[in-house]
């Protein structure tokens, strides 16, 4: 049987040899799989191998089984997440705060509290589509500014940007947003669409987040730029300058679809959240010059994260899970149905989408 090396176990036995670009095998057949190989198959991004349907001891092996070990381990994960992220939350309010009342950003102060998250996040790089599980529509500004950043950092990290770099990237795209707290907030939490001042105002805000950072030292003038830039379209319709593709740095175009992602997700005060393979789906469509498509495939190759096994919810509310992906329609994969082991195929059913994906705790 075909299997993702994640849903392998000690005492698998393999039935063929695993190839990558190399003249020999990564790991030959009749091998009895131990953690060691698990680790390498996963390294080298094997997408799936050939097993035997019973372990070297005789027991039957069930690919689909999680064991209590596994699922501990998953939900060990999540919790440290979520109490990083909502330490986060708290530490960016009192920002937003203290930037109102006109004192100067802190750094070193930001870092210490953002890079633990980020690096948290790098090592379960399927939370970007998790994220607007957890937004509260009161507090989104504050959210939105910690959402960003954690899926620029993924993005940048998956474009083989250096270590250095996508911490710029992600410091960048933190701070893009910081400016709006130069704007009331009766016009930032407002319910129902902007007046048009009110809307030329919201358009002033990448120039007050540059006014904030860029006399900070420690900030590349590449991540300055970005934050006065992330709202730069490629054809000219953004703002604050209306600059077009080849005058937009390539960091403010990671942040500008890692923002229009997150915007799009996330509950609103005057719109639902939608499911990210949505969003994604409209992304890759819809957005033709105007957002960077190498950005937006970067992100969507992000759902090989999510590979056979993995639990969905569809938006009609039946429960599955993935047992094949596409690489061509990686928002559509085929699903097989717990209550009856029905098998539906998501790309010729567009009126059926994944809801959400059933991972860590709720």
């Amino acid at each position: 049987m075909l299997v993702h090396p994640k849903q392998l176990k000690t005492g698998c036995l393999l039935l063929s040899d695993v190839m990558g670009k190399t003249i020999h095998p990564i790991v030959p057949k009749e091998t009895v799989i131990q953690p060691i190989h698990i680790k390498v198959l996963n390294q080298f991004q094997i997408k799936e191998v050939d097993v035997a349907p019973k372990l070297a001891t005789g027991e039957v092996f069930d690919p689909n089984a999680v064991s209590e070990e596994q699922e501990n381990d998953t939900i060990g994960k999540m919790q440290h997440f979520l109490t990083l992220y909502n330490d986060c939350i708290d530490k960016t309010k009192k920002l937003f705060d203290r930037l109102r009342n006109r004192v100067p950003l802190n750094i070193f102060e930001i870092r210490e509290y953002l890079l633990p998250l980020l690096k948290e996040s790098e090592h379960m790089p399927e939370i970007i589509f998790q994220l607007h599980r957890y937004v509260k529509v009161e507090d989104y500004p504050f959210h939105q500014s910690i959402d960003i950043a954690i899926v620029s950092e993924i993005i940048a990290k998956k474009m083989n940007f250096s270590q250095g770099d996508q911490i710029q990237i992600a410091l960048a795209a933190y701070l893009s947003n910081c400016g709006l707290a130069n704007i009331e907030e009766d016009v930032i939490f407002k319910k129902g669409a902007f007046t048009e001042d009110e809307y030329n105002e919201i358009k002033k805000h990448p120039i007050h987040s540059y006014r904030m950072i860029e006399s900070i030292s420690m900030l590349k003038y590449e991540a300055k730029i970005a934050v006065l830039q992330h709202h730069e379209r490629l054809d000219g319709s953004g703002y604050p300058f209306g600059l077009k593709a080849d005058k937009i740095h390539q960091y403010s175009k990671i942040i500008a679809v890692s923002e229009a992602f997150i915007a799009m997700t996330s509950d609103r005060t005057y719109r639902e959240k939608r499911s990210p393979y949505q969003v994604l789906e409209e992304l890759l469509t819809d957005s033709f010059g105007k957002l960077d498509m190498e950005v937006i495939h970067t992100l969507a190759r992000s759902l090989s994260s999510f590979s056979v096994g993995t639990k969905v919810k569809l938006s009609n509310g039946n429960i599955g899970e993935i047992v094949y992906v596409d690489e061509k329609n990686l928002t559509r994969p085929i699903v097989r149905l717990s209550e009856n082991d029905s098998i539906i195929v998501l790309k010729d059913n567009k009126e059926v989408y994944i809801e959400q994906i059933l991972y860590g705790v709720d």
